[in-house]
């Protein structure tokens, strides 16, 4: 079995390294007015390795900074993203993509992507990873609890799942949640039953007035470590300071 490294980069842009088979989530290098990653990078657009595959969930900026991922050395990297993601892509240079609806898989070498069902709001994926016999959930911005159930009927156990955590909402006069909270990830975790949890998604600011007034959170790391104690004890949680790897053996 291949080992498994995790580094978180910034939000939900995560490097998972399977061996020497690297893939990166929703990459967002660039900060721009109103989108700020409220943590350093922990790694640089211009040190990332020779990627084996990009995964991308959904056409936000912050998931799908094309401009800046433009820079990236190989524009014939395969791009797995939702369907309508294929215009910008290419638009940005990139020449080897692969729109998948959710339950369809594409298989790049050693390295199998399959899109699984989510619930954002606007057309979103998420996706489960597998290579060398591991298995990485990458759970992107979704709220789906229901929707994760169906992935245990057709995936074993992953290795890693990487949990959106920041409740992300608007505001009461508008009722409408937009981002998984710390108890709705750990209900995940609880179906799913991953070896180790990943926060994402807990450091993403929108500047001043629009985190006032605009957009509330309702997620932290304590409350997510307390409701994985509840509904997730197997799991372990780890969280990852930006550029800091989980190595599993």
């Amino acid at each position: 079995m291949e080992p498994l490294t995790i580094i978180r980069i910034v939000h939900a842009s995560v490097l998972i390294q399977f061996g020497a088979c690297s893939v990166l989530t929703d990459p967002w290098f660039a900060e721009r007015p109103g989108h700020h990653h409220g943590e350093p990078l922990g790694l640089r657009l211009a040190d990332l390795p020779q990627l084996s595959a990009v995964v991308c969930s959904h056409n936000h900026f912050h998931h799908f900074d094309m401009q800046s991922f433009a820079q990236y050395r190989d524009r014939g990297v395969p791009m797995i993203v939702n369907r309508g993601m294929e215009k910008p892509a290419r638009r940005a240079g990139f020449s080897n993509i692969f729109p998948l609806e959710p339950w369809r898989s594409v298989t790049l070498g050693p390295l199998r992507v399959s899109a699984t069902p989510s619930r954002h709001g606007v057309p979103d994926n998420t996706y489960v990873l597998h290579c060398g016999g591991r298995r990485v959930f990458f759970a992107a911005d979704s709220l789906g609890v229901a929707e994760a159930r169906n992935l245990t009927e057709r995936y074993s156990h992953p290795d890693v799942a990487l949990l959106p955590i920041q409740g992300l909402r608007l505001p009461f006069w508008f009722n409408h949640q937009l981002v998984m909270n710390p108890q709705q990830a750990a209900a995940i975790a609880g179906l799913l039953q991953p070896r180790f949890a990943v926060p994402t998604h807990y450091r993403l600011s929108y500047s001043g007035f629009r985190d006032r007034f605009l957009f509330q959170t309702r997620g932290s790391l304590q409350a997510f470590a307390a409701a994985m104690a509840a509904a997730a004890p197997q799991t372990q949680v780890r969280v990852l300071a930006p550029g800091e790897p989980l190595v599993i053996d």
